[in-house]
C-alpha cells in the first residue's frame, strides 16, 4: 500500500493480482475505488517518484519487481527478477517494498531482512546492501518510504508494531498499531506538526486510517551502504 503524494491517492495491491486506487484519502463520502487486474502474486507496492504515475509492484513468487502505470492502469513491460538474490519458502519471501533515494527496499518476511537494490536498465539489478533491522522480529509484512520525514516505516505483523527507521536500518522510534493480520502500511508525515496519518491494510481486505501518530523528521540521515543519492551523484 502507498500514499501517492503527487496524485493524492491511496493505492493498494491484493495477492490475487489486483491493483486498487482510491480517489482521495478515504475521508470523503464520495470516495470510490478503481480496480485493475494485472495478475501475479502481488504482495507490495512502492512509489519511486512522487511526481510520476509509475509505481513498482512487489511479486512474491517468484520474487520480482514489476512497473505499473496508474494512469493507463496497466504494466509497462519493465520488470526485474530478484530471485537470484532473495527468495523464501512458500509465502515467506518478498512481502514488503518501498522506494526512495534512487533504490528499492525489498522486505523478506521469513528473515525480516531488507534487501536494498538499484534497478537498472534491461531488467538488471544491483544489490547495494542487506539491512538486518531487528533480529528479534522476522514477520516483516510492510514497508513505506516517507518523503516528508525521509525515513522508512516497517510493519511487523506478529507484533502489531511499526518501526520508523533511517535508510541504513537504524531505529528512530517504534509504536504499536491496532488491528491484527496487518499486510501493508502507508504514512503521510507532517514535519510541521511532528505527526502523521498512518494507513494499515488488513489481510481480510480492509484498510484502516489512523491519524495523529508521532513521527520524527530526519533529514540528514546516513544512506544505506553503497547508495549514492541523485544529489551526491551529480
Amino acid at each position: 500500500m502507498i500514499w501517492h503524494t503527487g496524485l493524492e491517492i491511496l493505492v493498494v495491491v491484493g495477492d490475487e493480482g489486483s491493483v486498487n486506487r482510491l480517489s482521495g484519502d478515504g475521508t470523503s463520502p464520495d470516495a470510490n475505488w478503481t480496480q485493475w487486474s494485472p495478475g501475479g502474486d502481488l504482495e507490495a507496492i512502492a512509489l519511486p517518484d512522487p511526481n510520476a504515475p509509475m509505481v513498482y509492484l512487489g511479486v512474491e513468487d517468484p520474487d520480482a519487481v514489476v512497473e505499473f502505470d496508474l494512469v493507463r492502469g496497466a504494466v509497462t513491460g519493465r520488470e526485474w527478477d530478484l530471485s537470484s538474490v532473495m527468495t523464501g519458502k512458500a509465502n515467506r519471501g518478498l512481502e514488503a517494498l518501498a522506494a526512495g533515494d534512487g533504490v528499492v527496499f525489498a522486505g523478506h518476511q521469513g528473515t525480516g531482512q531488507i534487501f536494498v537494490f538499484a534497478l537498472l536498465s534491461q531488467g538488471e539489478i544491483e544489490l547495494r546492501s542487506i539491512l538486518s533491522t531487528s533480529p528479534e522480529r522476522t514477520d516483516l509484512s510492510g514497508l513505506h518510504f516517507d518523503h516528508a520525514t525521509n525515513s522508512l516505516f516497517a510493519l511487523y505483523e506478529s507484533g502489531d508494531l511499526v518501526r520508523q527507521m533511517a535508510t541504513d536500518g537504524s531505529l528512530i522510534r517504534e509504536f504499536r498499531v491496532p488491528g491484527k493480520d496487518q499486510e501493508g502500511v502507508a504514512v503521510i508525515g507532517d514535519c510541521n506538526s511532528g505527526r502523521a496519518v498512518i494507513y494499515i491494510a488488513q489481510d481480510g481486505g480492509e484498510v484502516w486510517r489512523y491519524p495523529d501518530y508521532p513521527v520524527t523528521c530526519f533529514r540528514n540521515q546516513p544512506n544505506p551502504a553503497g547508495v549514492i543519492s541523485p544529489r551526491e551523484g551529480g
